[in-house]
């Protein structure tokens, strides 16, 4: 048997193990739970609201990024949002003191050794080669 036929039927028998359990027959999948509970010491350990709150600014920083009349100062802004300030068009996003600038090249995990700094120099870079080159070609 070559390795590539060996390989083929291992893939195979883990795949029909993981979906042929106990109350899966072929083309069902595993049943989700209704809800989701992740605590350590009775206190939830995930909080999905700052994220949802993040998803929305980036859904705006997106839109404006489609439209050739914003400035780099506005996305700069938008990416860099100081709680109060109406940097988006959804009060929610205006109250709130989250940002996405301090979430970008934040895991250890994967920037250890990078500079989280020199990743952030980078989208500066980046934003202002956008609205500089860019925008001046739109049409």
């Amino acid at each position: 048997m070559s390795m590539t036929t060996t390989l083929l039927s291992g893939f195979t028998a883990i795949t029909l193990l993981f979906n042929c359990g106990p109350g899966n027959g072929p083309g069902k999948g595993p049943e989700a739970p209704e809800t989701y509970k992740f605590e350590r010491k009775d206190k939830s350990t995930v909080n999905f609201s700052g994220q949802t709150i993040r998803l929305k600014m980036a859904t705006e920083i997106r839109g404006k990024l489609g439209e050739n009349t914003s400035t780099e100062s506005q996305i700069k802004q938008m990416f860099n949002h100081v709680g109060g300030h109406s940097d988006f068009e959804e009060a929610e996003l205006n109250a709130s003191t989250k940002k996405i600038r301090n979430k970008l090249a934040a895991s250890l995990d994967y920037f250890n050794g990078t500079s989280s700094s020199l990743v952030l120099s980078d989208l500066d870079k980046i934003i202002h080669d956008y609205t500089s080159n860019v925008y001046s070609a739109w049409n």
